[in-house]
């Protein structure tokens, strides 16, 4: 909508790549300091935070800043969910939670371009989309904030040496 060419806007699209790729090497060092579920709830107010800022941007400098707070939450948060899986359920099931884990985490990329392009027809703009995808990026921190490592079952003994 600010009448960037292609190779601009592609731009934002390595700034994002980029940026996260930091995130993920900080958010290793990151998960090994600090709470881990505290952390990613703030990757995910990073999240919406940068889906607020494209909602008013209206400069390079504005998407610049959403694009590089998008990134850093996205490499961050990567790491730490691994993390999380592995201080939750420990490794026994850990390929099986995982994958269900991704796919969950995958609906997002693949509903929100087509959801983001409906809008934007619809209404001439994205910023109803960005706003969307903003409060409930936003509301899913609350759920991070919330976690807490499950108490694992009583078990015998045997079952304990045989895994």
């Amino acid at each position: 909508g600010l009448g960037w060419s292609e190779t601009s806007a592609q731009a934002m699209l390595t700034l994002v790549t980029i940026t996260s790729i930091f995130g993920q090497v900080g958010g290793g060092y990151i998960g090994d300091r600090y709470n881990k579920t505290r952390m990613a709830g703030f990757c995910m107010l990073g999240h919406a935070a940068a889906m607020f800022i494209m909602v008013v941007a209206n400069t390079g400098l504005l998407l610049g800043v959403a694009a590089l707070i998008h990134g850093l939450s996205w490499g961050t948060r990567g790491p730490l969910m691994m993390a999380i899986r592995a201080d939750f359920y420990g490794r026994r099931h850990f390929g099986k939670i995982a994958g269900y884990s991704n796919v969950m985490v995958m609906l997002g990329p693949l509903i929100g371009p087509t959801f983001a392009g409906a809008m934007s027809d619809i209404f001439g703009n994205y910023r109803g989309a960005f706003l969307i995808v903003g409060a409930i990026v936003g509301a899913g921190s609350l759920f991070f904030f919330a976690a807490r490592k499950p108490e694992l079952p009583e078990r015998s003994t045997s079952e304990i040496i045989s895994s």
